[in-house]
C-alpha cells in the first residue's frame, strides 16, 4: 500500500491549483504578475486549511480501496471523483464569485497530480 499517496496528491492539489489559478489570471485577466504571486502563499495556506476536512475522508476511502482487489485506475477515478465533488461543496459553502474558476483549476490539478503518483506500488517496491 501506498501509504502516502492522499498525502502526496493532497499538497500537490493545493500548489497546482492556486498557481493555475495565478497564471490564469496574469494572462487572460491581465493582472500584475508580482502582486498575483504574492497572493500565492496565502491561497495555497487557505487551500490547505478549507480542504483539511475532506482530505480526512479521502484517506479513510483510500485505506478502504487499497485493501480492495480494484485496479489503481478505477482507485484513483474514484478518489479524484471523491476531490472534486469534496472541492465543489467546500467552495459552495465558503461562496464568492471565485466558486466556479477555483473549482475549474482545482479539479484540473486534482486529475493532473494524480497522474504523478502511484496508487498502489509496483511489484518491486512490494518486495521491500
Amino acid at each position: 500500500m501506498n501509504k502516502f499517496y492522499p498525502l502526496k496528491h493532497w499538497f500537490t492539489t493545493a500548489l497546482l491549483g492556486p498557481l493555475f489559478w495565478t497564471l490564469y489570471v496574469i494572462l487572460i485577466d491581465d493582472q500584475s504578475a508580482e502582486s498575483m504571486f504574492e497572493s500565492f502563499p496565502i491561497v495555497f495556506a487557505f487551500g490547505l486549511l478549507f480542504s483539511l476536512p475532506i482530505f480526512i475522508v479521502y484517506i479513510l476511502i483510500h485505506r478502504y480501496l487499497i485493501s480492495t482487489n480494484l485496479p489503481s485506475i478505477l482507485i484513483k477515478c474514484l478518489l479524484d471523483i471523491l476531490a472534486i465533488i469534496g472541492v465543489f461543496i467546500t467552495l459552495k459553502i465558503i461562496g464568492g464569485s471565485l466558486v466556479i474558476p477555483f473549482t475549474t483549476f482545482y479539479s484540473i490539478a486534482i486529475i493532473l497530480s494524480s497522474f504523478f503518483y502511484r496508487v498502489k506500488p509496483t511489484a518491486p517496491e512490494l518486495r521491500q
